[in-house]
């Protein structure tokens, strides 16, 4: 999946960051997100299915944020990593637009 640099929100956008910076992602962190500054970051040197998959664990994470939903980390990663295997078992989330039903993939011509 193409990570874009910048995602929409529930109207907000957010900077989407592909970095190794240690101020944003500290040693065993793959992702973060900072719905105040507007930003999400993703390990560079993560696999490229890692990046995808935390960059949807990311959106879910700030759309909860936003939501004001409380939540139990520890199932929401087990909700991400299921949802991230339906996605990637059925050939579904390799372009964003295809993700959001938006548009058609212009490599399924």
């Amino acid at each position: 999946m193409k990570i874009p640099k910048k995602v929409k929100i529930l109207g907000y956008e957010f900077r989407v960051l592909i970095t190794d910076d240690p101020e944003l992602l500290p040693p065993g962190e793959v992702g973060m997100a900072d719905v105040h500054a507007g930003v999400i970051a993703v390990r560079k040197t993560a696999t490229e299915q890692d990046r995808t998959s935390t960059f949807l664990h990311e959106i879910d994470e700030v759309i909860l944020n936003m939501l004001a939903r409380e939540y139990d980390h520890s199932e929401f990663e087990l909700f991400c990593s299921a949802r991230f295997a339906v996605y990637r078992d059925n050939g579904l989330c390799f372009n964003l637009k295809c993700c959001c039903g938006v548009g058609k993939d212009p490599n399924d011509a």
